[in-house]
């Protein structure tokens, strides 16, 4: 393996991403689920894409991951407040 060009491709292609990107697993070969949908840094993200494991989403699918953890967010300070006024 041409471990130069490996890491010069990764930085390549980190160069162009934004500080965080969504991306959206492949499926592979070792069991890996594809279309599941998720956050990361540029540098795991262009490692990833490099591997062959993940592809960049598309702006679209950024926004319905960006919509699911909003309502995660909610719901999970509902939660908490519902706990809080019921031990009082």
């Amino acid at each position: 393996m041409d471990l130069k060009g490996y890491y010069r491709k990764i930085r390549k292609l980190q160069e162009t991403l934004d500080e965080f990107v969504v991306v959206k697993s492949l499926s592979t070969e070792s069991g890996g689920r594809g279309g599941v949908l998720s956050e990361a840094t540029c540098a795991t993200a262009a490692r990833m894409v490099t591997d062959g494991v993940a592809e960049i989403a598309s702006a679209e699918e950024a926004k319905s991951i960006d919509l699911a953890q909003r309502r995660r967010g909610r719901s999970r300070k509902n939660a908490a407040s519902r706990r809080r006024f019921n031990s009082a």
